[in-house]
């Protein structure tokens, strides 16, 4: 692929990526019909329930420790008991491990969630 050609797409994606967001910012609640809130409210919690089942699990909980024991701006937070707040990257990082941890959608195909899990802001 020529450079020509990488760059008309990479100013496509960059368009219709900046179309995306400020559709997505002026999205009013009303805006969203019923069903897709509700199937987002399932997904939202499943994934929740998912990252915090995790949290107990050793190799799980001792990397969560490391996490909250590194110096950092507290920013964000990471999903285990008392839900401390560590800065947004070791949060990113420990909701990230948590989350594939015991979710096992990943293999099911049919499913509207995952592949490669998600993690919510």
């Amino acid at each position: 692929m020529s450079t020509t050609i990488d760059l008309k797409i990479q100013n496509a994606i960059a368009e219709n990526l900046t179309k995306l967001c400020e559709w997505s910012a002026n999205l009013s609640i009303t805006d969203i019909p019923k069903n897709v809130l509700k199937n987002a409210a399932l997904i939202l919690g499943d994934n929740i329930a998912a990252t915090i089942s995790a949290a107990a699990e050793p190799e799980v909980y001792a990397y969560h420790q490391h996490l909250i024991n590194s110096p950092q701006v507290p920013q964000a937070t990471l999903l285990c008991q008392n839900g401390p707040q560590v800065s947004m990257m070791n949060a990113a990082l420990g909701n990230g491990l948590a989350i594939t941890w015991n979710e096992l959608d990943d293999g099911y195909t049919k499913t509207a969630v995952h592949p490669g899990a998600l993690s919510q802001p």
